[in-house]
């Protein structure tokens, strides 16, 4: 990964099974967004947090696509059939990894507060200024998520400049080019179930993103968090806990279904076969 050594933090109870959830942050935060949410769900399936890449401290050295970052860390986790929940700039790096190289072993998708324009026409002039001017304080909003004991503080902003210089105008551009690459994405072969996660008062990833992207996946659910910022994780764990498991239970009872009736199936042509070899 970019010369950086694969980091996993992985959340399993004792009445875990044998499903996995994969959490993906996005740009300039960290695995432990997910820990309140991944502790959670961790009592009933294997949940993996990884640090991307492109987290908080990790420099300008991620200049690899997002899509193959995603191919890479999906391949080491050597998982079989599994959950992908992605925030922000891993949502949408997920959309480009899904459009490369194919849904493959995800089996379920949730995409939280994402980037996604359903039309090349959205983008002007004035969307890239609307993103240069605010990236600083979307940086800003992303500690104070993190941490609200630094709301107000004056050492915040430049706490923010700091991540933004790390990040650097490369990073941006990884952003703001995969971003605008999304009316291109081929989305309409993804054939699983698919949350998309927006907040009404997210100001970087506005709603209607969430909404768009719903309606390019062709199983995709959304739901629009009232109050909820870009954040919606950190602000209430439990509800949004509440709102992945009940999506994942509906979906994982349908496959469960449909494997036992395809085995079934299977079984009784197999047996149809040796008969009629008799």
């Amino acid at each position: 990964m970019g010369g950086r050594r694969l980091e996993v933090h992985e959340f399993f109870g004792a009445g875990s099974t044998e499903d996995a959830i994969v959490f993906l942050h996005g740009m300039a935060a960290s695995w432990s967004i997910w820990a309140p949410v991944a502790q959670r769900l961790g009592a009933r399936a294997r949940t993996l947090c990884v640090e991307m890449p492109w987290s908080s401290d990790g420099g300008r050295e991620w200049a690899m696509a997002p899509a193959r970052s995603l191919h890479i860390i999906f391949r080491s986790l050597a998982l079989g059939r599994f959950t992908v929940v992605a925030h922000s700039f891993a949502a949408t790096a997920l959309l480009a990894y899904l459009d490369r190289y194919g849904a493959g072993a995800v089996e379920n998708i949730v995409c939280v507060c994402p980037f996604y324009q359903d039309a090349v026409e959205k983008f002007d002039w004035s969307t890239l200024v609307y993103f240069v001017d605010r990236f600083h304080g979307f940086l800003r909003d992303g500690l104070v998520a993190r941490r609200p004991s630094y709301a107000g503080r004056p050492t915040v902003d430049l706490m923010a400049a700091r991540v933004q210089e790390r990040i650097g105008p490369e990073g941006w551009l990884q952003f703001f080019g995969l971003f605008c690459r999304t009316p291109r994405l081929r989305l309409s072969h993804v054939e699983r179930p698919a949350l998309v996660l927006g907040g009404s008062e997210d100001i970087a990833s506005r709603p209607r993103y969430s909404r768009e992207l719903a309606a390019a996946l062709p199983r995709a659910e959304v739901r629009i968090l009232r109050g909820r910022g870009h954040f919606p994780m950190l602000q209430d764990p439990a509800e949004f806990t509440a709102i992945v498991e009940q999506f994942l239970r509906r979906h994982r009872r349908r496959q469960r279904v449909g494997a036992l009736g395809s085995r079934g199936a299977a079984t009784a042509s197999q047996e149809k076969e040796v008969k009629s070899c008799r």
